[in-house]
């Protein structure tokens, strides 16, 4: 028999029969609850004074994800690029490269009006992203198997897209996204030149709004052994604009 202490934060109040000539109402502790048999029909009312708050801004550690070998974007640079979306309740995102689905999933969790689709073309990143969907019960979110933009067809248009990954075809994605809808907002981390010259040449050479390039840096610092040691992560560029 499993040893169950009494925990005194936690009532429970049943109401049987309620509004009936045999209505009762009693207020119980866990053990007597979990022993409670009363006939009719019974309402219970739990209450936790310990109940743990909901958190006003709901980042996620990189840590929180399940991520094998497939590339994440970190979590700074995760948060700072969901916010540069700029999402209102309700929209539709694309979140193409999704690789471990890290930012599929911390845009999903903003919000239950938000719909998402995770694209990604390698299906070890495919079978991790759906892994940590689960994982984190986001339902909103829709795992797109292939490769931009092709797999951009026979989806619904999107009102914001994150690239973390485009593979030497982001004019074409962009292109494509385009012509779905307009005024699309659009966050691109770029940490190749390559990828850093493709972003400025599109911009360049097509009508965008808002535009904003924020070079990001960061350094952690961990323990090692008796010492305290800084490391670098990769700086990336996270560009931001608004199609017109």
């Amino acid at each position: 028999m499993v040893d169950i202490k009494p925990i005194t934060e936690i009532t429970f109040t049943v109401g049987c029969n309620l509004s009936y000539e045999d209505e009762s109402i009693e207020t119980v502790c866990l053990l007597e609850a979990m022993t409670y048999e009363q006939e009719g029909i019974c309402t219970l009312y739990i209450s936790n004074s310990l109940g743990l708050c909901k958190p006003i801004v709901n980042c996620l550690e990189d840590s929180a994800f399940i991520r094998e070998k497939v590339p994440m974007t970190k979590a700074c640079v995760r948060h700072e690029s969901i916010m540069a979306l700029g999402l209102k309740e309700g929209d539709v995102v694309y979140d193409v490269g999704g690789g471990t689905g890290s930012v599929s999933i911390e845009i999903a969790l903003l919000h239950p009006t938000l719909k998402v689709y995770s694209i990604e073309k390698k299906p070890e990143a495919v079978s991790l992203i759906r892994q940590n969907v689960a994982r984190f019960g986001a339902d909103n979110i829709t795992v797109v198997e292939g490769e931009a933009p092709h797999a951009l067809e026979g989806i619904m248009p999107c009102d914001a897209v994150f690239i973390g990954g485009s593979t030497g075809k982001l004019a074409e994605i962009l292109d494509a996204v385009k012509v779905k809808k307009s005024n699309v907002r659009i966050v691109v981390n770029a940490v190749s030149l390559e990828t850093m010259r493709d972003v400025e040449e599109y911009v360049r050479n097509h009508s965008v709004q808002d535009y904003k390039a924020t070079w990001l840096g960061v350094t952690d610092i961990k323990e090692i052994g008796s010492y305290h040691m800084m490391q670098a992560n990769n700086p990336v560029m996270i560009y931001s604009w608004t199609m017109a």
